[in-house]
């Protein structure tokens, strides 16, 4: 009785493992984990220099049509403006 009165039990420890499962996540890192592995490191370069190329081809070509655009509409309402004037 005497040992059991001054033993102290240590706390349980605590053990979650979390079930969260992210598929985005996982086919993410997989596609980095096969990049790095890839010994072919100067066709992903290219492809990804092809990829920001098309990009900035599509952004400006957008660019233009928004500026026709705007200079059209302004046009239009000067012309209203001018008629509802005079």
């Amino acid at each position: 009785m005497l040992f059991s009165f001054f033993k102290n039990q240590k706390p349980k420890q605590f053990e979650f493992r979390a079930r969260y499962y992210d598929a985005g996540k996982e086919e993410f890192e997989e596609r980095v984990r096969r990049a790095l592995n890839n010994q072919d490191s100067s066709r992903t370069e290219f492809r990804i220099r092809q990829h920001f190329r098309d990009r900035k081809k599509s952004r400006t070509a957008s660019g233009k049509q928004a500026n026709l655009r705007v200079v059209i509409i302004a046009l239009a309402l000067l012309l209203i403006a001018w008629y509802i004037f005079s």
